[in-house]
Order: C-alpha cells, then structure tokens, then sequence
C-alpha cells in the first residue's frame, strides 16, 4: 500500500491555526474528524475553514434531497478513483435511500441500468458536464426544471467540492477509511466519467447493427441541409459512439457557412462521395476529397465553406449525445 504523504499532525505539533480550524469543523455536525481531507487540508487552515463551510451547507443545508447529494458524491469520487471518499459516502449514500445496484455500477464504471428520474438527470447533467466540460439544453432544461435554478448550481457545487477534496486526497495519497467494510474502487483503465455512459453488459461478440436497406437516410440530423443514415452504434454502445453517413442534398448557402463548434470528446469523418472545403480556427481552409479521413479536435471552431451535391461522409463522434454551438 502506497504510503500517506501527509500524515495526521500530532496536536501538540498544531499552530494556532490550526487548533482553531479544527476546533470549528468537529463542533459542527461532522463531529469527530478521523482522517479523510481535512487531515491534508489542515496544512492550509485559512482554505480548511472557509472549504469546511461549503461542505457543511451542502451536506446539510442544501435544497438537494440527500440521495442525490450522495450520488453527486459517488460520482465525483469515481470520477477521480478516491477510496476514502467513496467509502465514506457509499455509506452515506444507501442511508439516504440510493439503490445499492446504482452505486455499485457506479463503481464499476457502469451507467446505471434502472435510475429513478431525478436521479437520471442528475446522472446525465454532471456525466455530460465531466466529458464535455459543457452541458446541452436538454440536460440543463430537464435538471432545472426538476431541481431549480438553485438546485442545478448546488448540484453543481457538490460534484465541484467533492471533486476537490479527491484532488486533495489523491495528491496526499491518503489512505482507504479505516475499518470500513465498503469495497474498494477497482481499478478501470483509462478511468474516467465518460466510462459511466458505457452500457452495464458490453457484446461478447461481432454485432450486425444495420443491414443494406434498413433504415434509409432521414432528414432527422442536425444539418437541415442533409440526411442521415444512422448506423446504429449509438445504441449498440449505450450511448458511447454515434455513426452515421451525411449526404448533403442541398447546395451551400448563408446557413451551411455557419461558424460553429461541436462539444464532444472526439470526431472524424471519412469522405466516401465528393469534396468538401472547410476553414478550421488557427489552420485556414482545407479541401478533402474521396477517400480522405480528417480528425477533428474537441471543440474546434470551423467552418463548412463548400462542397459538392451529393457529397456522402462517414462520421463517428463520442459520446453520442453532444452539444453544438454558434461561434463569432
């Protein structure tokens, strides 16, 4: 086991300072601090104060009902692979009611097969927000319209402070909670949230996810000016992947030539019909033909300039839902 770099302070090794941060935070609700993120945040007293306030109204103050709290905290600490956090909260979480097969897909890096609805939007508003660093309308709509204004900016806030403290902790490599019964996280490779919108049981083998003739091309995309052949990965990955083939129908104009931005962790096109010019932010314009493959940044900011009728790409992007932005 990887040794503690920060160690509990011996109180009568404690500044001033200190004593009085730690004297506020076990008068509060919390009681009795035996190790966790104040052990390491006790170094900086004038952040453990103020960061102990925080935690205190979300924990217990907050509008949130507190099996979404926990699930918030489930999420930031698997997130960033925190033992103690997620044992402490594992705890916490199925007091306050959460379905022990949520967490425990959780802690498999599983999306949850059955979720109630608040805890659904909760989930896909602070997955979507880790992956993407952005939330779509969708979400944003459906938690505000669930959880408030105030709600969604504490649901926020809890994903936010617990994702602080496991950064913390991480750092002083503080150990598993003593004693405790909660199995430890597993490890998952190349962990990261997006592993939560991966579906709970993945194929154990080839699937044929789209026939010749099934499902022709549909004008139900995001381009009014094209259709769509879906390819039926986004279902086949629970929401990991999307393809499809774009065909454009319509000549360029005024509205193809919108500057905009797609918010996603990763997209490429093969040219299978046509050309194509685009201007990509930072790198001018560039023309691809049949048979070019181009990969496209996170986020980058590009143009589609002109192409030919009739021009046919292949598409793969992740995750399959995302959001697409206007930009100057």
């Amino acid at each position: 086991m990887t040794t503690e770099r920060m160690s509990k302070i011996p109180e009568r090794d404690m500044t001033e300072p200190q004593r009085k941060a730690l004297d506020e935070v076990m008068s509060g609700p919390r009681g009795k601090i035996a190790g966790g993120p104040f052990v390491p945040l006790l170094r900086s007293p004038g952040l453990m104060s103020p960061l102990a306030k925080v935690g205190e109204y979300l924990r217990f103050g907050s509008v949130l009902d507190k099996r979404i709290i926990e699930l918030a905290t489930l999420i930031a600490a698997r997130h960033w692979s925190q033992q103690f956090e997620w044992q402490a909260h594992y705890t916490l979480a199925l007091k306050a009611g959460l379905a022990p097969a949520i967490a425990d897909a959780i802690a498999q890096g599983a999306r949850p097969a059955k979720m109630a609805e608040d805890e659904e939007i909760a989930f896909e508003l602070l997955v979507e927000l880790a992956m993407n660093k952005s939330v779509s309308d969708r979400n944003y709509n459906r938690a505000a319209e669930r959880f408030g204004e105030q709600g969604v900016v504490e649901l926020v806030g809890v994903a936010g402070y617990y994702s602080m403290l496991a950064m913390v902790m991480n750092v002083a490599r503080t150990a598993p909670l003593a004693g405790s019964d909660v199995n430890l996280l597993p490890e998952i490779p190349n962990s990261h949230t997006g592993n939560l919108m991966k579906q709970t049981e993945k194929p154990t083998g080839p699937v044929i996810t789209r026939r010749t003739g099934d499902d022709d091309f549909k004008r139900d995309g995001l381009r009014s000016f094209a259709v769509y052949r879906d390819l039926g990965l986004q279902n086949a990955t629970d929401g990991g992947v999307h393809a499809h083939i774009i065909r454009m129908v319509e000549p360029s104009s005024e509205t193809t030539r919108e500057r905009h931005a797609h918010l996603l962790d990763c997209q490429f096109f093969y040219v299978l019909k046509g050309w194509m010019k685009l201007e990509f932010d930072g790198h001018g314009e560039v023309t691809v033909h049949e048979g070019d493959c181009v990969f496209m940044p996170a986020g980058i900011k590009h143009t589609v300039l002109d192409y030919s009728v009739g021009l046919e790409n292949l598409e793969v992007v992740m995750p399959a839902q995302f959001e697409t932005v206007r930009v100057d």
